[in-house]
């Protein structure tokens, strides 16, 4: 089945990286992957991005979708099958709206994709992000 091709606007993205404990990411990766070190340290992070007015391409605006999703990410060493080296595993996605779930182009990614509940404000030039997992996993 042929994706359309889609186009909206990324109204805002936030990149939060953190060093963690190598055996303790090392335990949730798949075996074929050890983590890539800085410092001693393994890296993750987390993405945060809203998207709007997500729609197939030529078609006006208004007929699009908003989202907010988030990408759990661990930096990673391994090789694919053709010998060359990959830098990055996404071990969960997580997207605020169903429909993105059951369409066609979420089944293109790999990772474990499940519901989210976001909640944000902005208060005295702060954002305040409160985020939720739904219980279910949807594949």
């Amino acid at each position: 089945m042929k994706v359309p091709t889609l186009q909206g606007i990324i109204k805002r993205r936030i990149l939060v990286n953190y060093r963690a404990e190598p055996e303790a990411i090392q335990k949730i990766l798949p075996s074929r992957f050890r983590p890539k070190l800085h410092d001693g340290r393994a890296i993750a992070g987390i993405c945060l991005i809203r998207l709007e007015h997500i729609r197939p391409k030529y078609t006006p605006e208004f007929v699009g979708i908003s989202s907010e999703n988030a990408a759990h990410r661990i930096a990673v060493l391994w090789e694919d099958e053709t010998g060359k080296p990959k830098k990055e595993f996404t071990f969960r996605a997580t997207i605020q709206i169903r429909l993105s779930i059951t369409s066609p182009a979420a089944r293109f990614f790999r990772a474990n994709i499940m519901r989210l509940t976001f909640r944000l404000r902005k208060a005295n030039a702060k954002l305040i992000l409160q985020c939720g997992q739904k219980t279910e996993l949807l594949k």
